[in-house]
């Protein structure tokens, strides 16, 4: 019996080693590297990854925001610009002149001539009223240093609550007078 279940063991792992496809057989795929798909923006110690430009995805990321300019439509998510290029969106610089509500996230502030200018994926902006404008890089901007700024907060009475909790200090913030505009 015990010769009978050897041989028949045998012939098991004899047949699962032919019914296995050796590995040069087998057609591998693997994704896209990161570096590939990722570029790594290293000027001004910025150290943030970013899809490169000519990077094309079906489907928008979550949280995109459209922009529209004289250029057409865009969209901006995270500090990357898309241009719709027929069912895709690919990722490209943005002209001049394009505006969006708040920077990317991981930003880096420089001051060059006396003003603020914000960077990210080599994109330079610039504060307007209605929120940052892509702008051409300034003059200096090749030897600008990084300026670190304390974060701002800015509180202010929304959806019906009242102005009072506003009134009260806040450490260094002027919270009182924004409150009362």
């Amino acid at each position: 019996m015990k010769i009978l279940l050897l041989k028949l063991a045998a012939v098991a792992a004899a047949t699962a080693v032919i019914a296995v496809p050796s590995l040069a057989d087998q057609r591998v795929t693997r994704p896209a590297e990161p570096a590939r798909i990722l570029h790594l923006d290293q000027r001004y110690r910025h150290d943030h990854y970013y899809p490169g430009p000519g990077f094309a995805t079906p489907v928008l990321p979550v949280g995109s925001i459209g922009v529209s300019g004289r250029d057409g439509q865009w969209f901006f998510h995270a500090g990357v610009w898309f241009r719709p290029v027929g069912p895709r969106y690919i990722v490209a610089p943005p002209p001049p002149g394009m505006i969006v509500p708040y920077l990317p996230p991981a930003h880096v502030t420089l001051w060059l001539g006396g003003a603020p200018y914000y960077y990210a994926n080599s994109v330079y902006y610039a504060a307007t009223p209605e929120g940052y404008v892509v702008v051409a890089p300034p003059p200096g901007a090749e030897h600008a240093r990084v300026a670190l700024v304390p974060p701002t907060f800015i509180a202010y009475p929304r959806l019906g609550q009242s102005a009072a909790p506003c009134k009260r200090p806040v450490g260094h913030l002027p919270c009182a007078a924004l409150c009362a505009q």
